[in-house]
């Protein structure tokens, strides 16, 4: 867990585990399930060595000022070096995470439906997360 602190409040975080830590909950189940079939540049998520994040939460207030960004790019300093990718689901009702995950360089790479809401999933090259991408 990655935590952001200002003035001794807790104002952001970044959740990361691995792959088979998630296998345990239903809607990172859903997500892991599809692997197999959601392609990452040629290659199945399922043939990479990849953790999860999320969940991610930051203060309302500090939205759109680059703390995703930070939360990231202490990620990929502090994962073990064995993980290619990071993943994450992000809802279809949520097209703002959806827009600052792709800031970060990562894309959809498939879609599922899980309890009637639809979600995405992203994936990024860890060592790469964190790398504000033009457009």
């Amino acid at each position: 867990v990655i935590v952001g602190v200002q003035e001794n409040v807790v104002r952001a975080f970044l959740c990361a585990s691995s792959v088979q830590f998630n296998t345990s909950f239903a809607l990172p189940k859903a997500m892991i399930d599809r692997f197999p079939r959601a392609i990452y540049d040629s290659k199945p998520l399922s043939d990479w060595c990849a953790c999860i994040s999320g969940p991610v939460c930051i203060d309302a207030a500090l939205r759109g000022q680059g703390i995703l960004k930070m939360l990231y790019e202490c990620l990929d300093t502090t994962a073990p070096l064995q993980y290619e990718l990071a993943t994450v689901f992000v809802s279809l009702d949520n097209p703002r995470s959806i827009k600052a995950h792709e800031k970060l360089g990562m894309r959809i790479v498939d879609e599922f439906d899980f309890n009637s809401g639809q979600y995405v999933i992203m994936a990024g090259r860890m060592r790469n997360c964190g790398k504000t991408v033009e457009k």
